[in-house]
């Protein structure tokens, strides 16, 4: 029965990794591993301050801003030993702006650093990714960066890879082994609590100051979307003209968020404005919103993807969403695995990326700085057409 309960709860994590990956539905293409593209320098305020957001195991994380190279590093890693250059791999979970970011980054400092990049996917599948990683480890790589898809198949190989000295660097979900005597390496998320205060913030000055609020929480025992859910309403304690008036639970799928806000507004009907957990609640939300002609409610999600910004776009219901700097993981993972090529002391098991809030007039802004592309053309045609109104 225990090993029952581990499987179904992370094949809901996997699903649950699908959603807050930004991930804008549809069938897409996997990415070419490696486009040659150069930082895209926008200029973005980044807050960074006290941290409140905790690791899987309570670990206190450190800021991405405590992992970095200098050149005469680089200049080492460049140089390889033994004749051969050093190996990362990344084995990718999904296709989605913000996974293909992740490994787009990976692979653009491996070529500023001389190293080989290994890139495969495993689609959320456990099997899949143990032959990965067998397969990964026949090619002797010194760092492997993957989110771990099942504790115990999952687990089983990237202990073997840690038995052989490899560097793990674990993207959001670690394998069940201890930092520093089980593997060497660690964890690199992004500050879940802080995006709380941000829409809270939209929340209230869209509603101007006062308003019922109505919450869908994830319901499972999930460090990042619970930190995420509570980060939300904890910020909101600071509006005391935002009143909660209805908090509702979803598990790991979206097939009945229509229901659960239809019933929400409909017990609720003067609620103002919704959280939803992740992005991929957005658009059965929205579904329910224009089904009851409640264009009016405002709500504010967590993740971009390219089909939930172009409805924040064109549409009235969504006023921010929020999404990690994932070109900035990605480099950060890459960083992290080089510590452990140069002999440098890893500061703390966790490190964390901030991130960015977007309502529509600044997504031109955002998208660039957390995906490293600019926003694709369909959405930007879109905004110019909103904007010349």
């Amino acid at each position: 029965m225990k090993k029952k309960h581990a499987l179904c709860l992370f094949v809901g994590l996997a699903v649950l990794l699908v959603a807050f990956a930004g991930y804008g539905g549809g069938s897409k293409k996997e990415a070419e591993p490696g486009p040659k593209v150069e930082e895209m320098p926008v200029p973005m305020e980044i807050k960074m301050g006290e941290i409140k957001t905790r690791g899987p195991e309570g670990q206190v994380p450190l800021w991405y801003t405590e992992i970095s190279l200098t050149e005469a590093e680089k200049e080492i890693i460049r140089k390889g030993k033994n004749g051969r250059k050093y190996v990362i791999a990344y084995d990718q979970l999904n296709v989605s702006e913000f996974d293909d970011a992740i490994g787009f980054a990976i692979d653009y400092m491996a070529e500023e650093l001389n190293m080989e990049y290994i890139h495969t996917y495993n689609r959320f599948d456990a099997s899949v990714q143990k032959d990965n990683v067998e397969t990964i480890l026949a090619k002797k790589p010194d760092i492997i960066a993957a989110v771990s898809v099942d504790p115990v198949v999952s687990g089983e190989a990237f202990r073997r890879a840690a038995d052989m000295g490899v560097t793990l660097v674990f993207c959001s979900v670690k394998a069940p082994l201890e930092w520093g005597t089980k593997y060497n390496g660690g964890l690199v998320f992004y500050d879940l609590i802080g995006f709380g205060p941000l829409l809270a913030e939209e929340l209230n000055k869209v509603l101007g100051g006062k308003g019922e609020v109505g919450i869908v929480f994830h319901q499972a025992n999930f460090f990042i979307t619970n930190q995420r859910d509570q980060g939300f309403e904890d910020a909101l304690k600071k509006y005391p003209g935002l009143k909660i008036v209805d908090k509702r639970p979803t598990g790991n799928t979206i097939q009945d968020t229509e229901a659960i806000v239809s019933a929400m507004i409909t017990k609720h009907p003067d609620v103002d404005g919704i959280y939803l957990p992740w992005q991929e609640h957005v658009m059965p939300a929205i579904s329910a919103l224009r089904a009851a002609d409640r264009e009016d409610i405002k709500i504010v999600t967590q993740d971009i993807g390219k089909t939930t910004a172009l409805e924040m776009i064109r549409g009235d219901n969504i006023a921010m969403m929020t999404q990690c700097m994932a070109w900035q993981y990605g480099v950060t993972v890459t960083e992290m695995g080089c510590y452990a090529i140069l002999g440098k002391e890893i500061p703390a098991e966790c490190i964390i990326v901030p991130g960015l809030a977007s309502t529509w007039k600044t997504i031109d802004q955002v998208w660039p700085r957390v995906f490293n592309t600019p926003l694709p053309k369909e959405l930007q045609e879109v905004l110019d057409k909103k904007r010349a109104k």
